[in-house]
């Protein structure tokens, strides 16, 4: 889980590379968010960890976006 706007570790850089380096990896992205994500956007991603512990996949709720599956 990555905000889309994160300056410190672009999500171009590191997290939008992943699907292409692990099998079966699950990513998301915060729309409009920072480094810090889980200060400035708890609510996608309280919704988004509950879901994936609940199911395995992570849910995209507000603003967050599923990236790669």
């Amino acid at each position: 889980m990555q905000g889309s706007e994160d300056r410190i570790l672009p999500p171009d850089s590191t997290g939008r590379r992943l699907p292409d380096l692990i099998d079966d990896v699950r990513s998301l992205e915060v729309d409009e968010g920072p480094h810090n994500i889980g200060w400035t956007h708890p609510e996608e991603v309280n919704a988004a960890l509950l879901g994936f512990i609940a199911t395995g996949e992570p849910e995209a709720v507000g603003e967050a976006a599923a990236v790669a599956a």
